[in-house]
């Protein structure tokens, strides 16, 4: 539904983006220009809003860093001292899923 509206309307797209030892952040910031080329036609200004999360050191200060790139894209570098979520596992029926998420939550979910 969303395509139909490309060209038409100003979206503004949230990516959290969940850091790992393979994380290409130059081939992201690659895909989501190409996502904001396709949506930005006939005059429209889509953006694209990237977040992701660093863990700094107790004794470093926590801060976010923003970057506005000319495409509109908008990276934001969040330091922080503890990850924002819990990886657990769940079972449903047979399948195992693996989520990432608000460590409030995880006791509401339960793991298996």
């Amino acid at each position: 539904m969303i395509i139909a509206w490309r060209g038409n309307k100003n979206f503004v797209f949230l990516y959290h983006h969940r850091v790992t030892a393979n994380s290409d952040f130059v081939l992201l910031r690659e895909h989501l220009n190409k996502l904001l080329s396709l949506y930005n036609t006939k005059g429209c200004e889509c953006e694209v809003v990237l977040f992701y999360q660093n863990i700094v050191p107790q004794e470093t200060q926590r801060r976010i860093d923003f970057t506005p790139h000319h495409s509109g894209l908008l990276e934001f570098a969040c330091h922080t001292h503890e990850i924002w979520g819990e990886r657990i596992r769940i079972r449903s029926g047979r399948e195992k899923m693996t989520l990432f998420l608000p460590r409030c939550l995880t006791p509401v979910i339960g793991t298996t």
